[in-house]
């Protein structure tokens, strides 16, 4: 049965988790798990001949000084953790000799047919550390960044001696098989949308008006549905606190539409007050089952609680409301006493508003089940959280039966079709902040709530 989200409840709150019995951890081929080091914002793309051969891709820190790679045949139930291939390092040469910058930072990695493509960077020009110049794209044969150069790739250390620098830059006589490196998307894209102000920010001039360039400080997504590659990435809708999601597409991946905001009903972007919302990246991907429509995993926390969730869509930008899968911790830190003393803080206080668990981008389906996988414990981000939740980083694998997946599909199909595309024919899709306050003042109306569709044992007719 569907649930009904009220206009001041959390999303987080809208259906019940799905069973534990469906999850397992995550091994790895030695003693060396993932559990001490900074790895985060893992992707997951088929990388063999057969469906069970999954790669899964990660940034080695916190910052983006490089992107790797560990192999499973599986079906991501264990991984060969022996070594880690390079996947694109921070900064690297293109073949007409100029250097791509920031590669590595919030890198996105997406295998259509036979090819391989990234996309990943910065732009915040006024920084010292990286020079930031946009998002970079590139594609080739391989998921690596040279097969078989030892130098580059040959089962590197976790902590490197070879390959990349701690910078993050390798040589520039290091041959890669990524083809067409090249700047494609600019902080000043039209329509994208960023509402910190802060030092390290660009700003320009337009018309009247100073605008303030976007860093793209989130996660990359790059996903192809229906014959267009979506790019989502973060939209800052506050001066600090609040993260949202902002998307574009191409065709050819050289033209770049109007970048706008994705709309999640029954989630409204513009709530005032700490703890209101916060959307860290959206991890879209193909529905495995659906070829008509994406799903997409995002960390959520929204009213001080906290879910990884799923969302559908049929067109890339609007979202069905966001169904539950796991709760979990945020990071709030305890109050310093002079704090509490002077009341200033009473239950803790509130660093980011993050998750303390990631999704990892990527669903598939492999034989009666439909697969994602979560990250727990996050390095960096769970060592803000209350001190009972701080616990070793690890990956946890969720078998979904196939048919309770289809049925969850089928039901955010219905709604998507019944309650959002009637409304969008009425909608400026460009006045995104006039959408979001006619969206919150519908959802507040009973008769329209939205319908959090659910997983559900055993469901096998929809």
């Amino acid at each position: 049965m569907p649930h009904q989200l009220s206009a001041h409840s959390s999303v987080c709150e809208a259906a019940e988790p799905i069973p534990e019995q469906w999850g397992r951890p995550v091994r790895f081929s030695n003693t060396q798990d993932i559990a001490g080091q900074e790895w985060r914002y893992f992707t997951l793309i088929p990388c063999g001949s057969t469906e069970t051969v999954l790669c899964l891709v990660f940034s080695v820190d916190a910052v983006g000084h490089w992107a790797a790679g560990v192999k499973s045949v599986d079906g991501g139930r264990t991984f060969q953790s022996d070594g880690a291939s390079l996947v694109a390092p921070f900064a690297f040469w293109t073949h007409s000799g100029e250097q791509a910058v920031s590669v590595s930072h919030n890198l996105a990695i997406l295998r259509h047919g036979a090819t391989y493509f990234i996309a990943g960077g910065l732009y915040a020009r006024n920084t010292s550390w990286h020079k930031g110049t946009g998002i970079w794209l590139a594609h080739g044969p391989s998921w690596r960044f040279a097969p078989g150069d030892p130098q580059a790739d040959a089962h590197l250390s976790f902590k490197p001696s070879a390959g990349p620098t701690p910078r993050g830059a390798i040589s520039e006589k290091t041959p890669t098989q990524w083809l067409d490196v090249r700047l494609a998307v600019t902080g000043f894209q039209p329509g994208c949308v960023e509402r910190r102000r802060n030092e390290v920010l660009a700003t320009r001039s337009e018309g009247d008006k100073m605008r303030t360039a976007c860093e793209f400080d989130g996660r990359l997504t790059l996903v192809h549905h229906r014959g267009r590659f979506f790019l989502y990435t973060r939209l800052n809708s506050a001066r600090s606190g609040h993260r949202f999601v902002q998307m574009t597409s191409s065709v050819d991946l050289r033209s770049w539409s109007r970048f706008v905001p994705i709309a999640v009903e029954g989630y409204n972007s513009h709530e005032e007050g700490s703890g209101h919302g916060n959307i860290y990246f959206w991890s879209a991907s193909a529905n495995p089952l659906d070829n008509g429509t994406m799903v997409a995993l995002a960390p959520v926390s929204h009213h001080y609680r906290g879910c990884l969730g799923i969302s559908l869509s049929a067109d890339g930008q609007h979202w069905s409301p966001i169904t539950p899968l796991v709760g979990t911790a945020l990071d709030t830190a305890p109050c310093e006493e002079a704090e509490r003393a002077s009341g200033a803080c009473f239950d803790g206080k509130f660093v980011g508003q993050r998750t303390t668990h990631h999704p990892v981008t990527g669903v598939f389906h492999l034989g009666a089940n439909v697969v994602f996988f979560i990250h727990e414990n996050v390095p960096k981000i769970v060592d803000h959280a209350p001190p009972a939740s701080r616990r070793p980083s690890r990956l946890m694998r969720y078998a979904v039966p196939a048919s309770a997946f289809l049925c969850w599909t089928a039901c955010s199909r219905a709604w998507l079709k019944y309650r959002v595309q009637s409304r969008r024919s009425h909608e400026d899709l460009h006045d995104w902040q006039a959408r979001s306050q006619r969206l919150a003042s519908t959802i507040a109306s009973p008769e329209v709530q939205p319908q959090v569709c659910r997983f559900e044992i055993n469901k096998s007719v929809c």
